[in-house]
């Protein structure tokens, strides 16, 4: 029983240290790609309604924090690929 509690702990912190890496990767990235589209939706959002860009982005981000990070992912995919073959 004390040689499974032995090797348990460094397996469970292995595991939890990889969790952690994993999570932080994946806000980071998602955070970026929200960045990203708020600055490419609000550019839009501005030259067709002539609203102000700080009033455009606070709309765009709260939008996207709601809920949109599907379109956030699609949006993210169609702006590198318009940018790529540019």
């Amino acid at each position: 029983m004390r040689i499974k509690k032995i090797i348990d702990a460094p397996l469970a912190l292995f595991f939890f240290i990889i969790v952690k890496i994993k999570l932080f990767w994946y806000f980071r990235t998602m955070d970026r790609r929200k960045r990203i589209v708020t600055k490419f939706l609000s550019k839009k959002f501005v030259e067709e309604t002539g609203i102000s860009k700080k009033i455009s982005d606070k709309l765009i981000s709260n939008y996207l924090s709601v809920g949109g990070e599907l379109l956030d992912r699609k949006l993210y995919k169609q702006l590198l690929t318009t940018s790529i073959k540019k």
